[in-house]
């Protein structure tokens, strides 16, 4: 994980970010630096052993390179205490993932349906 550092700081601060954006990507970014969203490159961790409290009442947006990454983190996330999760995989038009969950009982998925589908 890289960025992380960084967040724990500004939590243990008392700061509270409105958003986190997990990225399953090699991503080098210094979002402290720029200004940015905090953003997390979880690329290469096991979703399962990763230690993501962290991010307990926060908003979580996970970009994750496979759909099993993708619903792996995303119950990571709500198993850490995120206040909402949300969760896309998108290759193309007919494979593909999005979840949305929220501590206030919200949970949406979509899973495989082409764009223009409801």
């Amino acid at each position: 994980m890289k960025g992380h550092e960084q967040l724990i700081d500004i939590r243990v601060a008392g700061g509270k970010p409105t958003m986190v954006f997990l990225t399953d990507f090699p991503v080098v970014g210094k979002w402290w630096e720029e200004g940015d969203y905090p953003e997390i490159c979880i690329y290469h961790d096991v979703p399962e052993r990763a230690d993501l409290r962290f991010l307990v009442n926060l908003n979580v947006c996970i970009t994750a390179s496979t759909k099993g990454r993708a619903k792996a983190f995303f119950e990571a996330c709500k198993a850490a205490g995120a206040s909402t999760v949300s969760t896309c995989f998108y290759p193309n038009d007919h494979e593909n993932y999005f979840r949305m969950f929220t501590k206030s009982g919200f949970d949406k998925t979509t899973e495989d349906k082409h764009r223009y589908e409801s």
